[in-house]
């Protein structure tokens, strides 16, 4: 293009931009009914970030069998493990951001990779009264805080775990008791006590207690009466039952004999003359949250107030007594009972059936118990002239409390020989009237 031809278009197009420019006219006038879409600077709607699922959280209890579980009252702890997707993530926090009750676990490291510590004691009252466990809800929060990717620092997974609380299962045991094995006295108190360990007392409210169940007779071959009935607390101790160690408990009754049953036969027939009765009763501890022990048997020999007095001779061989010679028989009869009370009735009318001269002289053995008597009896037999049998028969009886007394007999057999040196008859002078 030659020179003069370039200036002349550029000439043109600026006389054509001026009268542009000069002209007053909305170059849109002609277009006014179409309506102008959104310019490109018009500020964005903001768009709801998806946050990636950069965690995985698994809880891992001591065993396979309680994994996720607590006991209540006790302290206990779960290992929490966090599985981290991206290996863009090079360090993250772990938090326990909620939970259903105020006193929330605690999330510790256990030392071990990706590995954390929810250590918690259930509060003791956290399981409602009549059922045995509760499970509570809660969210564990995992956040990065270093990443190679700037994207996903500040990033966070929230989890949601659930722990399991239940009561606790041990049972409780009877530990200790008294021996009773030396027996009990009718209408004789006899304190004793039984000793419990209640692992749960350690962790809950309350106190363990024990129950006292009846000895059911099966047993034909041996009777045992009944003892439950004669099983009574002890409401002298002021502190019954008296704390006596962690998770220990001394329990305080007194076994109150009265009116026995009679014992028995093996053929169930009742023994008017027996001394004593085999007496059971059956106790199981339960411990505060309502478990229980087994069952252990208690058994003692229960000897009745009114036992019939037994006679027993000081010289169990002395047999042959000489005739016309005065000789002193010694015996006891008393029972075991050390407040029975024994006596002889009219013992001079009981020995009326020796010939010759006698009498009975009885004292109490003991200047403080009249359960048992001492008697001589001084007898001069008449004079025979063969071995005479003799029996000496002598009845005592025992009573307690004014009760009905009970009777014991002996019968012991004598021989009263011929004795001439004694028995000579004097010699009549003549003349003699």
């Amino acid at each position: 293009m030659k020179p003069q031809t370039a200036k002349l278009l550029t000439s043109a197009a600026l006389l054509v931009l001026t009268s542009c420019a000069n002209n007053s006219s909305d170059p849109l006038e002609d277009y006014k009914g179409i309506k102008a879409g959104p310019t490109t600077n018009q500020k964005s709607v903001d768009q709801t970030v998806v946050r990636p699922d950069i965690f995985s959280i698994k809880l891992i209890g001591t065993s396979q069998l309680n994994s996720g579980n607590f006991v209540e009252g006790a302290p206990g702890e779960i290992l929490l493990k966090v599985a981290v997707n991206s290996n863009k993530v090079a360090s993250y926090t772990v938090d326990l951001i909620e939970f259903e009750v105020a006193d929330r676990p605690t999330l510790v490291p256990s030392g071990e990779p990706h590995t954390f510590k929810l250590v918690w004691t259930a509060p003791a009252g956290i399981i409602q009264a009549g059922t045995w466990g509760r499970s509570l809800e809660g969210k564990v929060q995992i956040t990065v805080t270093e990443s190679n990717e700037k994207l996903l620092l500040g990033v966070s997974n929230v989890r949601d775990i659930t722990l399991n609380v239940s009561r606790t299962n041990t049972q409780p045991k009877i530990a200790d008791k008294t021996d009773l094995a030396a027996g009990v006295d009718e209408n004789v108190d006899l304190p004793f006590f039984v000793d419990v360990e209640d692992p749960s007392s350690l962790t809950m409210p309350g106190l363990p207690t024990i129950q006292i169940t009846p000895y059911i007779y099966s047993n034909t071959e041996a009777y045992r009466a009944d003892g439950s009935r004669y099983v009574m607390v002890d409401d002298k101790k002021p502190n019954n039952p008296e704390k006596i160690g962690a998770g220990k408990w001394r329990f305080h009754y007194v076994l109150q004999v009265e009116r026995l049953p009679l014992d028995r036969d093996r053929l169930g027939n009742e023994i008017p003359s027996a001394k004593s009765v085999d007496l059971c009763f059956q106790m199981r501890a339960i411990s505060v949250n309502s478990t229980q022990s087994g069952t252990q048997q208690v058994c003692t020999k229960a000897r009745y107030a009114t036992q019939p007095p037994t006679f027993t001779m000081a010289d169990p061989n002395q047999k042959d007594i000489p005739a016309g010679v005065e000789t002193v028989i010694s015996l006891k009869f008393s029972t075991e009972h050390a407040l029975s009370v024994v006596s002889i009735k009219s013992p001079l009318t009981q020995i009326a059936n020796l010939s010759g001269k006698k009498d009975i002289k009885c004292t109490m053995e003991f200047t403080d118990k009249q359960n048992s008597q001492v008697c001589l009896v001084t007898w001069t037999p008449a004079c025979v002239k063969a071995v005479t049998p003799v029996t000496l028969k002598l009845k005592a009886e025992s009573t307690l409390n004014g009760k009905t007394a009970k009777t014991g007999t002996l019968a012991q057999e004598f021989n009263v020989t011929p004795n001439p040196e004694a028995c000579v008859a004097p010699v009549v002078a003549k003349g003699a009237k």
